[in-house]
């Protein structure tokens, strides 16, 4: 019998991450492979409204280099792309898409933020108890998606205009920074991310969920937490987080320059000019529900695409 790979690339304003993938008994999934690059295709779109060329290029040339990972790795599969918020908001998606067709023949999906979130939702609870409650919280570059529910049922999800990279950009979060400039972002994420609390609260749930926090923002907590560096999935999936060390770890990282940062453990090149704001965005979340508590998981956007397309939901972009 031939093996069947499944690759999810998850083509994120922020990040460009694969994941490659073998079907076992009950619907679970084998990591085989995961790669992760950051090109930040989203550089400057909440100034300008449209994709950089340079930060195209870098884009395009990321998943060049984990589409011959796959290759490499990999006999006979299926592939399938999601480009996210970035491109759906850019005045100038098509010039993208035009281009990733020429260099890749064929076209990413640009799932819509809903859509986004409920798959979300499906990766990131694909390993939870069947009776366990969760809330997911995705903090992306441009967007933050929130899916209620159990695993295989997203009971509510959404997607919410507001991502690290937008906040750092707004109030100039990048480097070091005020008390003044940490409190109106707060009160800014406090404001946009409202509609989470009203959602539970229409769904009628009485206690907060299991909160689990996905995404960059979440994972680079945790390998600083931990102090694993490079990026170690099973070190970080399951890191138990509180809301009050985030607020210390937020006031620590705005009291230095963005070179510092990537000087401590965990916090990559990438990842240190938005990591602050990230974080501000997750205390407002908790807030808003009322709780204390979360945990990180390394699943998120790339396993809910490869839980649907193995259940047939979404064509492959590529097979072989």
């Amino acid at each position: 019998m031939t093996t069947k790979y499944y690759v999810a690339l998850d083509l994120g304003t922020n990040s460009v991450i694969q994941l490659t993938a073998l079907a076992t008994e009950h619907g679970a999934f084998e990591t085989v492979d995961e790669q992760l690059r950051i090109p930040r295709l989203g550089e400057g779109l909440a100034e300008n409204g449209g994709l950089k060329p340079e930060a195209m290029d870098r884009t395009l040339d990321a998943v060049a280099e984990v589409l011959v990972n796959v290759e490499e790795t990999t006999e006979h599969g299926c592939a399938v792309a999601a480009a996210t918020s970035a491109v759906r908001e850019a005045d100038n998606r098509h010039a993208f898409l035009e281009r990733f067709s020429e260099r890749f023949h064929s076209s990413p999906y640009i799932i819509s933020g809903q859509e986004e979130a409920r798959t979300t939702f499906l990766g990131v609870a694909s390993d939870q108890g069947e009776d366990t409650e969760i809330l997911n919280i995705d903090i992306g570059g441009g967007s933050t998606e929130y899916g209620i529910g159990k695993r295989g049922f997203c009971r509510g999800a959404d997607s919410l205009p507001l991502g690290c990279v937008k906040l750092t950009e707004r109030f100039g979060l990048e480097g070091e920074c005020s008390d003044g400039q940490i409190q109106r972002a707060y009160e800014y994420a406090r404001e946009e991310i409202s509609r989470v609390g009203e959602d539970m609260s229409e769904k009628r749930i009485q206690q907060p969920p299991e909160v689990l926090a996905s995404g960059g923002t979440a994972t680079t907590y945790a390998a600083y937490k931990t102090g694993v560096a490079p990026y170690e999935h099973k070190t970080i999936h399951g890191v138990k987080g509180e809301r009050g060390e985030l607020a210390e770890i937020v006031d620590t990282l705005c009291r230095m320059d963005t070179y510092t940062r990537t000087c401590e453990t965990g916090i990559s090149v990438e990842r240190a000019p938005v990591l602050p704001a990230g974080l501000i965005i997750l205390m407002a979340v908790l807030d808003q529900i009322g709780s204390k508590n979360f945990s990180v998981t390394a699943r998120g956007l790339r396993f809910g695409l490869i839980v649907r397309m193995h259940a047939g939901e979404l064509t492959p972009t590529w097979t072989w």
